[in-house]
């Protein structure tokens, strides 16, 4: 069976490009709850108007709604998805726990994917997915191949039918399953949300022991090409194919999935050369097809080439560029300037809105290692302007505003316009330059299409006019560029495939869906007829009866041929014709025509109602689902919500009772010992982060709950670890005294190294040594008869995420550093089942990205060789501030830390009021020392929390710390969507009780 082709859309123009080229499947985000939160996007009218025209053309639609979503907006979320319901998408993705709970709990019968974002890269944790109601999974892109292709044996193996999906084309995110925290933590928008200002793409520099290693754009990526690979991922057990480009312009989408859908269906042409003509970053095959972070990363540009065609090799020669003086009168004189000034407001206007807009352009690039897209340049302006400049400056080049170009691309020839006081416009003189280039690829080359030149960082553009000479050796055209001999040359965009793709521009209905007839005729002769088609293998049957009648024929009767004929054309229907029986038709009728006309589109009509209403859900579903929120948002809203009544929401798909944990009575006698025994006057407990024993040591020392040991960072390799860590976690267990003792799993972990850690336990429980767990995916909680607790990158933003996650096994959770304090007030408020530990870090230099580079392939063929437990910096080029440590794990895994130190030390009289049941410090990556004081200053804060102590606290922490003292989203929250979301949500004064 071929692969579902799932194409994205961030506008309804781009979605009808995806299915008129061939999409199986499209799927878009409504205004709100999607991870795109600057693409145009879709409004719910929109969605509905899109949904019916992919059904009608047998295509499926999807709908984002995986950012996170904060207890403020639980009700207007739910809200939005009864919209969705009603309206019958096929199915929506999400990332959120939370919102995974409540869709499946109110809107049972809707269909489920786990985003990439939820990070299920293991057997354990797809399963757990499949026994969560998720009816499929996004793969994050760091899986590899053979892990998928065990993964999909293991299910069949199990008899567990899930849908499995890759993303096999597009742009990769830096950070593993796109989980980042620096547009967040430093400039207040929140990846997380759908608002990444994409620091990946900018320019760094890499510092170890003070000394430059390397610059350039180090966390920038190359875009993602699988269009090699499809039948191995067939063969893995690969059902999607995924191409991402929400962002992207109706040239880029047109493209991908003409190219894609041809591969499939093992159509000639070249439809892979195709895919350079629009925005990429250079390909790779990525690290699902094995490739190692060396072949993975672009660090040379973060913008768009297209297709190498060879190098300059001959000015042949070179000469002046002559123009025509043109006189023009005063009133034109004016009326030329009004009209550019103008066209200037209006291009300074969306200039100043470029990231509120979705398409990708060629906007503003000379004098910049980017080069933006040129797949939305407007063609309809082909003059002969010699050799028109394509690139002008720019530095955001995917979130670039699409606008007409034509005073972008006559730039050069504006600037070489002067006037004088006789009305005269004069252009300046130029050079010209017949060039010759080399053809290493024998591609043919067409007047209209995009050239770059690049030389060293530098990339510059054209539109080529005129082609002096071609053939497959090498094509000689002018230029008017500063370019030398030795210059590589791109053709970047080609007018051909842009003529070509706005074809499918207009809506038009494809007929994809075989449909039978079964025509005989009543006594009356009137034709009865049944009808049938299969959509997701169902029989879809109805019957049919004309109200005209067939005669007895006076001159010539009509035949069985004439009347399939006539009924066989079902243009610009969703159907066509698959099987058409005639039976017993006497020999002596006669139907006109145009009667026969009327008994199929009559037929079809029905038809088509039929196949829209087969994803609408009835309406005594659609009464229940509504009954179902009506009663859970007075529930939400009621200030004394009753256990039962929140409970309500366990009731669905008979979820197992993950909770009962009386085979762990040994840990909870022999670790806990100090649960609910704090010395500290408030009820606040105190827990740590730390990487070394000695820090252990440290820990030990204090009044601690919990002392989380990741001992990650201690060992080169997978094999040095394991090796060694029954060894390290028997000598750190042995330097505890009441602290309960939690080692941190792997980020990111194997199902190979899952067996790796149990086998430790094991042997651990079986010489009677205590420990418990903590993992950052669910799932593997019953594979460890101990305590399990979630890190923070579980992502917990509302209540429901943290019943989902109880409900799997966890017993303890970190709430989310990008929450404010309301949202985090309102979290554990509307908790009331109150059965695990609810968390926040309160200090630490936070974990901002993890990714599977390891710093190899630098400038030079360097490549950053840290010892373990050292760190290098991460400078950002421009913005000097910004700066990073970047760690390494046994797994060569980098681990970028925020420049900034969060510290709320003068904050926790406010924290006492949220209800959480303890504050975390992480001191992995510091010193003794630091770590010993930081410590003792939080004992002393939660012992006296008078405004007056804790300032001065706030002044040792200073004087302590190398960092700059931030408390990130604690008290502002997310700073960009004050206007938006939180603003409406503060001002109107929204209780926690809503």
């Amino acid at each position: 069976m071929v692969m579902e082709l799932l194409a994205p859309a961030g506008s309804y123009d781009v979605f009808k490009i995806a299915i008129n080229l061939g999409a199986d499947a499209v799927y878009l985000a409504g205004q709100n709850f999607g991870a795109r939160a600057y693409a145009e996007n879709f409004n719910t009218e929109e969605i509905k108007k899109s949904v019916e025209y992919a059904h009608l053309n047998n295509v499926k639609v999807f709908i984002t709604v995986n950012t996170l979503i904060n207890n403020f907006e639980i009700i207007d979320f739910l809200k939005y998805i009864f919209k969705l319901y009603k309206i019958g998408v096929d199915a929506v993705i999400v990332q959120d726990f939370g919102v995974l709970k409540l869709i499946k709990s109110i809107f049972p019968e809707m269909k489920i994917h786990a985003s990439t974002q939820m990070s299920l890269n293991n057997y354990y944790s797809v399963l757990w997915a499949k026994e969560n109601g998720i009816s499929r999974v996004i793969f994050p892109r760091e899986i590899s191949i053979d892990e998928i292709s065990k993964i999909h044996t293991k299910l069949k193996e199990n008899n567990k039918e899930l849908e499995l999906e890759v993303f096999a084309h597009g742009a990769l995110c830096y950070s593993i399953s796109g989980k980042c925290y620096i547009s967040s933590l430093n400039n207040g928008r929140s990846g997380n949300r759908g608002a990444c200002t994409q620091p990946c793409r900018r320019e760094y520099i890499l510092k170890y022991k003070g000394h430059k290693v390397s610059d350039g754009y180090l966390l920038s990526t190359h875009d993602l090409n699988l269009s090699d690979d499809l039948n191995k991922l067939a063969k893995s057990g690969i059902n999607s194919i995924k191409l991402e480009g929400r962002m992207k312009s109706e040239d880029y989408v047109g493209t991908i999935v003409n190219s894609y859908r041809n591969i499939l269906d093992k159509k000639e042409g070249s439809f892979k050369d195709d895919l350079n003509f629009v925005f990429n970053r250079k390909f790779t095959k990525g690290y699902i097809m094995n490739q190692s972070p060396s072949e993975v990363m672009g660090r040379e540009s973060s913008g768009h080439l297209g297709l190498y065609i060879g190098d300059i090799v001959a000015i042949n020669r070179e000469y002046p560029e002559i123009f025509e003086k043109i006189e023009i009168s005063s009133k034109n004189s004016r009326n030329n300037r009004n009209r550019k000034n103008s066209k200037k407001n209006k291009n300074n206007k969306n200039n100043n809105n470029t990231n509120n807009n979705s398409n990708n352009s060629i906007k503003n690039i000379n004098n910049s290692n980017n080069i933006n897209n040129i797949e939305n340049i407007n063609n309809n302006n082909n003059n002969n302007n010699n050799n028109r400049n394509i690139y002008n400056n720019s530095n955001d080049v995917e979130n670039s505003n699409s606008t007409e170009l034509n005073s972008n691309i006559n730039n050069t020839n504006n600037k070489g316009i002067s006037n004088n006081n006789n009305n005269i416009q004069e252009r300046k003189n130029r050079t010209v330059k017949e060039i010759k280039v080399s053809k290493e690829n024998p591609i043919n080359i067409e007047k209209g299409d995009g050239i770059a030149f690049k030389y060293g960082k530098k990339v510059k553009g054209i539109y080529i006019d005129d082609i002096i000479e071609q053939n497959d050796e090498y094509i000689i055209f002018n230029t008017t560029r500063n370019i030398r001999v030795g210059d590589e040359v791109y053709i970047s965009y080609s007018r051909s495939i842009n003529k070509e793709l706005k074809k499918y521009k207009k809506e038009f209905i494809q007929s994809k869906i075989p449909i039978s007839l079964n025509i005989s005729l009543d006594k009356e002769l009137h034709a009865k007829i049944e009808t049938k088609f299969n959509l997701n293998n169902e029989t879809i049957k109805f019957k049919y009866k004309s109200s005209s009648k067939f005669e007895k024929a006076i001159n010539r009767p009509i035949t069985k041929e004439e009347i399939e004929k006539q009924l066989s054309k079902t243009g610009n229907t969703s159907f066509f014709m698959n099987d058409i029986a005639i039976n017993d038709l006497p020999d002596n009728l006669f139907i006109p025509t145009s009667r026969l006309n009327k008994i199929r589109r009559e037929i079809l009509d029905e038809a088509s109602a039929n196949l829209l209403n087969y994803y609408k859900k009835d309406k005594n579903k659609m009464k229940d689902a509504k009954s179902r929120l009506n009663r859970f948002i007075k529930n939400y809203k009621s200030k004394n919500i009753k256990n039962n009544e929140n409970n309500s929401l366990n009731n669905v798909n008979s979820l197992k009772d993950k909770n009962n944990l009386n085979n762990k009575n040994i840990l909870k006698n022999n670790n806990l010992k100090n649960k609910n025994n704090s010395k500290f006057k408030n009820n606040l407990g105190l827990s740590v982060f730390v990487d070394t024993l000695e820090l252990v040591e440290i820990a030990s020392k204090y009044d601690m709950k919990k002392i989380y040991f990741d001992p990650s960072y201690l060992f080169n390799n997978p094999e040095e670890y394991f090796e060694n860590i029954e060894q390290i976690l028997t000598n750190a267990l042995a330097k505890i005294t009441t602290q309960e003792l939690v080692w941190v799993l792997p980020s990111f972990i194997s199902d190979d190294e899952i067996e790796d850690c149990m086998k430790v336990f094991n042997s651990l429980e079986s010489k009677k040594i205590p420990i418990s767990i903590m993992s950052d995916i669910p799932g593997v909680n019953d594979l460890f008869n101990s305590n399990m607790y979630g890190n923070h990158t579980l992502n917990v933003w509302n209540n429901f995420c943290c019943e989902e996650l109880s409900e799997s096994g966890f017993k303890s959770l970190i709430l989310s550093p990008e929450l404010s304090y309301d949202e985090m007030k309102i979290l554990v408020s509307k908790y009331i089942k109150k059965d695990i530990d609810l968390e926040i870090i309160a200090h630490g230099n936070l974990e901002v990205i993890v990714s599977n580079d390891d710093f190899s392939n630098l400038k030079d063929n360097k490549s950053l060789n840290m010892k373990k437990q050292d760190y290098a910096i991460l400078e950002d080029k421009k913005r000097k501030k910004f700066k990073y440590k970047v760690l390494s794990d046994f797994n060569n895994k980098s681990h970028i830390i925020n420049k900034d130190c969060l510290c709320l030390i003068d904050e926790i009289s406010k924290i006492e009021k949220i209800g959480i049941d303890s504050i975390i410090l992480d001191c992995r990556f510091s010193n003794n020392n630091y770590t010993s004081n930081t410590i003792s200053i939080y004992q002393q804060g939660l012992k006296d929390t008078s405004k007056k102590n804790l300032d001065s606290l706030k002044n040792q922490i200073y004087s302590l710390s190398h960092s700059y003292l931030s408390k990130g989203n604690f008290l502002d929250g997310r700073i960009h969507e004050k206007n938006k979301k939180s603003k409406k949500s503060h001002n109107s004064k929204i209780s926690l009780d809503i």
